[in-house]
């Protein structure tokens, strides 16, 4: 009962900017696969967390800018690091099970792929480069440069993640 309470407020997270419309939208898709992954039983959430998700990937779609990425709020710049944030919650939406517009999550991780090399915070870059290999794609040079600069724990965490999906599995036991 206090664990449906918990499942329940956060899946009525208020929207907002981006970062908030993500982070409410987020939890509705771990909520809902967890659900079915350990077989728990809540019926109003079964029935209200689709169309929540729905909600929340529609509001993500219009926050979307020309260039492909995201900005913190609904206008601005691209940001890196919010570009990889959505981009992760899409990926995440569509492994649990969620129609993701495939059109808009190539975009945004294009935009992700031509943001990184700006990137000068290596913490940031290497959150960049971790969703780019969720995306598939191969960022093995800039994980070894990341790797060469002597990176803190949660960046080596982060490198080990990613080059754990990029199968190089030499590299993420070192």
């Amino acid at each position: 009962s206090r664990l449906f309470g918990s499942l329940e407020y956060l899946a009525r997270y208020p929207y907002g900017c981006t970062e908030q419309t993500i982070s409410s939208f987020l939890p509705d898709v771990v909520i809902a696969q967890m659900l079915r992954d350990l077989g728990l039983r809540n019926l109003r959430l079964e029935k209200q967390l689709p169309d929540m998700v729905a909600k929340g990937l529609n509001r993500i779609y219009r926050f979307q800018l020309n260039d492909g990425g995201w900005a913190w709020c609904e206008f601005g710049n691209a940001d890196p690091w919010m570009t990889a944030y959505v981009c992760y919650g899409l990926i995440k939406a569509r492994e649990a099970g969620f129609t993701v517009n495939e059109t808009i999550l190539k975009n945004g991780v294009s935009a992700l792929a031509a943001l990184t090399p700006k990137v000068r915070d290596s913490a940031v870059q290497v959150y960049c480069c971790y969703v780019l290999a969720l995306a598939g794609k191969d960022v093995t040079g800039r994980l070894d440069l990341i790797l060469s600069s002597d990176p803190n724990s949660c960046t080596l965490a982060l490198l080990t993640l990613s080059y754990v999906k990029l199968g190089q599995m030499d590299k993420a036991r070192a």
